[in-house]
């Protein structure tokens, strides 16, 4: 279970997602804990670190989600996005390679821990030779 892009856009709205977003890039959720505290229901807790640190927890569920953030905005914020998007991201499926190239390029990237957009082939380097 997990819930979707979309969800979590339809929660916090556009700005606060993109918001969330860019935290989550920038790893600025720390701290982050999941339990599931019956099925399909999940408690969600972490810091997220802003012009402060603000610790922010959430209810998840497949048809709702509620929480609050201990920074001074007082609806929907980019901290609980961030954190929303850590349990989205968490629980995506991994990618099913198509190809020996995605089968090698993933298992590369597992070994070396780097993003998929810098393990891609890149052009041998040639050397010049001067006599």
């Amino acid at each position: 279970m997990g819930i979707t892009e979309k969800q979590i856009k339809d929660y916090t709205g556009y700005t606060m997602y993109e918001r969330g977003r860019s935290y989550f890039r920038q790893k600025l959720v720390h701290e982050y804990r999941e339990e599931e505290t019956s099925p399909g229901h999940w408690t969600l807790e972490a810091e997220v670190e802003g012009s402060s640190d603000y610790d922010v927890k959430l209810e998840v569920s497949e048809d709702w989600i509620r929480g609050d953030c201990t920074c001074p905005y007082a609806y929907i914020c980019k901290h609980m996005a961030a954190v929303l998007i850590t349990f989205m991201e968490s629980h995506k499926e991994p990618p099913k390679p198509t190809s020996s190239y995605e089968i090698k390029s993933l298992i590369d990237r597992y070994r070396s821990n780097v993003p998929m957009e810098e393990t891609e082939e890149q052009p041998a380097e040639t050397a010049l030779v001067v006599p």
